[in-house]
């Protein structure tokens, strides 16, 4: 279910470009730049937070042969989400840190937008690539000495390999793009 919750994230980070082609960042302090700030703040965190957990639920899951945690488990993770994403949100509007970024308004400082943003994204990437080879050396394993589940093994392969290749192409563009303006110091964005 937690791909479910990563898509409802997903569904209203769209919103945000959408108020960027409005051209929100020659308006700053306007409610405007101030929801479209938000808007991409807020849902961009909570959806590579969900990523994590269905990371997680994988490598738990697939990855350990634990038995799936219960719903306890999604109560309390999509409420510590919710709740982290609206902190680091919180304290961006706490130092006054929404505005125009570039072509939109996001997290203005560029310090700010590493501890707010990317630091938990890196984490993210980091544990789906842990999450990815431990799920991946146990498939390749049981695919070794289970002859007689081979077409199932190869099902679960392929399902396993593509979200987070998906996750970190889709992801690179963006860490790139910013790297490039920091070390330039202009916006490409």
């Amino acid at each position: 279910r937690f791909v479910f919750y990563e898509s409802i994230a997903d569904f209203f980070t769209p919103w945000a470009a959408f108020l960027a082609i409005g051209g929100t960042a020659q308006h700053p302090g306007s409610f405007w730049c101030f929801l479209d700030g938000t808007l991409r703040q807020l849902f961009y965190l909570a959806s590579f937070q969900f990523n994590f957990l269905i990371s997680f639920n994988m490598l738990w899951i697939m990855g350990l042969g634990k038995p799936a945690l219960g719903l306890w488990f999604e109560v309390v993770s999509v409420t510590m989400v919710w709740v982290n994403a609206l902190i680091l949100l919180i304290l961006c509007f706490a130092f006054n840190k929404i505005g125009p970024s570039g072509n939109w308004c996001w997290v203005t400082d560029k310090y700010w937008q590493m501890g707010v943003f990317y630091v938990p994204l890196f984490i993210v990437v980091l544990f789906d690539v842990f999450a990815f080879v431990v799920v991946l050396a146990k498939l390749i394993r049981s695919h070794k000495f289970n002859l007689g589940q081979k077409q199932r093994t190869k099902h679960s392969l392929r399902r396993v390999i593509l979200y987070p290749v998906l996750f970190c192409i889709i992801h690179f563009f963006r860490i790139a793009n910013r790297i490039t303006e920091w070390s330039t110091g202009k916006s490409n964005s």
